[in-house]
């Protein structure tokens, strides 16, 4: 058998991210323990990850991001960072 590890929450977020895959409704990231646990993380490489979420967001419709309140936070974060 070969040696393996399970992701991060983290870590399977910022897969989500990267690939433009987001999985709906996954509610260990769509809590405030996971952004307060993960605040240092997203700082890395100026940002990137959170940036490349908002570029995301918003190539999605404003009206699907809304209508998904798992991604409350999300678009929330999207909102201060498009100020």
């Amino acid at each position: 058998m070969a040696n393996y590890r399970e992701l991060s929450t983290f870590e399977r977020w910022a897969s989500e991210v990267t690939t433009a895959q987001l999985k709906w409704g996954s509610k260990l990231v769509h809590c405030e323990k996971f952004w307060r646990e993960n605040a240092a993380l997203l700082e890395q490489h100026d940002f990137k990850l959170l940036k490349e979420l908002v570029a995301l967001l918003d190539s999605l419709e404003a009206e699907v991001v809304r209508e998904k309140p798992m991604l409350h936070m999300s678009f929330e974060m999207y909102e201060l960072l498009a100020e």
